[in-house]
């Protein structure tokens, strides 16, 4: 009996069971039609063999029009690479909160304390700083991604400002001086925060910099598609702020991949070439090597961090001393930049 609930319960092995037996176990089962029985093995266990995907971005179902987180390229990759790994340890994934539910945190919360969830992952990108706090005072495991500031709770993190200096370091070696940073407006938001490291490394780098900023307005089309809100507010902004006019900057650092892809149509629009007149630099790289023209981005390596994230929640499952020596910990993923086809020498006009 032990041999076969070891065999039969993947993902949790305790001892090793040979490839022969557990091939004869298995093809007993099968004979059998055996199937286990969910709702007894969780309880005889005390675990649900299954984890949430916060998604709630505080954001109402209004603001979104009716579009589901996963339709963002951001929470996609977070998500499917969690899943990824967690399904290979034997756990199953529920979404929660990925269409704008008000109460996506509360309800996690209860299903935590009832047991129906082993542990949580958490996407913070602009969860409230009360809301996330809950989960510490729940003491069951979470982990938290890209959460700002400092919590007892595990959080899996990227160099931010180092993706930053990294875009403004690139166009400095190719000469630029000039420099626009193009991003949602709100300076509480991640933009603004984004956009206070560009102010800061440009400063540094002995760049002039400058900000554009502007404001995303989903239509109805666009409910399941966020990114196309994002290019289309990019594209308008930038084509207000240089009209007719050649524009003083020779590059462009934007908020995200979507941001770059609007610049890259407005400046296409306005008779610029990309990028021996301005280069552009976008940050993601979730779909840079697909643009016209190829972009350059910095990725801030959004699969990995959703594997860290995941084995650090599998290993706090389960384990009460692991789960408590984890509280705290703060993993920072290192980005990295790939240079297309969007940046290039700056021109005399704007170079050194």
């Amino acid at each position: 009996m032990s041999t076969a609930s070891v065999v039969l319960n993947a993902g949790h092995r305790r001892k090793k069971v040979s490839a022969a037996r557990t091939a004869a176990v298995r093809e007993a089962a099968r004979r059998l039609g055996y199937a286990p029985n969910y709702h007894a093995r969780s309880m005889k266990l005390g675990r649900a063999d299954s984890i949430g995907v916060v998604l709630d971005t505080g954001l109402t179902e209004d603001e979104t029009l009716g579009g589901h987180r996963l339709s963002n390229s951001y929470f996609g990759a977070l998500v499917g690479a969690i899943d990824s790994r967690l399904t290979a340890k034997g756990f199953c994934t529920t979404i929660i909160g990925g269409t704008g539910d008000a109460t996506a945190l509360q309800r996690t919360l209860a299903a935590l304390r009832q047991r129906r969830l082993d542990g949580v992952v958490v996407l913070t990108g602009t969860q409230s700083v009360a809301g996330v706090r809950q989960f510490v005072e729940a003491d069951r495991p979470a982990v938290l991604v890209e959460y700002p500031t400092e919590i007892d709770l595990p959080v899996v993190n990227w160099d931010e400002r180092k993706g930053v200096a990294l875009a403004i370091e690139h166009l400095a070696g190719l000469g630029h001086r000039e420099i626009l940073w193009l991003g949602p407006e709100g300076l509480d938001s991640p933009a603004g925060a984004r956009e206070v490291l560009f102010v800061r490394e440009a400063w540094d780098a002995q760049r002039r910099g400058s900000s554009c900023r502007f404001r995303v307005r989903p239509t109805l089309g666009q409910a399941d598609f966020p990114d196309a809100a994002v290019a289309d507010g990019a594209t308008e902004a930038l084509l207000q702020l240089t009209g007719s006019e050649r524009p003083p900057f020779t590059g462009i650092v934007c908020f995200n991949d979507a941001t770059a892809i609007g610049a890259c149509r407005a400046l296409t629009q306005m008779g610029m070439r990309i990028p021996e007149d301005v280069s552009v630099v976008g940050i993601d790289d979730l779909h840079a090597a697909f643009c016209i023209p190829r972009l350059t981005s910095i990725s801030h390596r959004l699969k990995e961090m959703g594997k860290r994230a995941a084995d650090m929640l599998n290993e706090a499952i389960g384990d009460t001393d692991a789960w408590h020596a984890m509280l705290g910990r703060r993993v920072v993923v290192e980005p990295t930049l790939s240079v297309r086809e969007s940046t290039g020498p700056a021109p005399e006009t704007g170079g050194d």
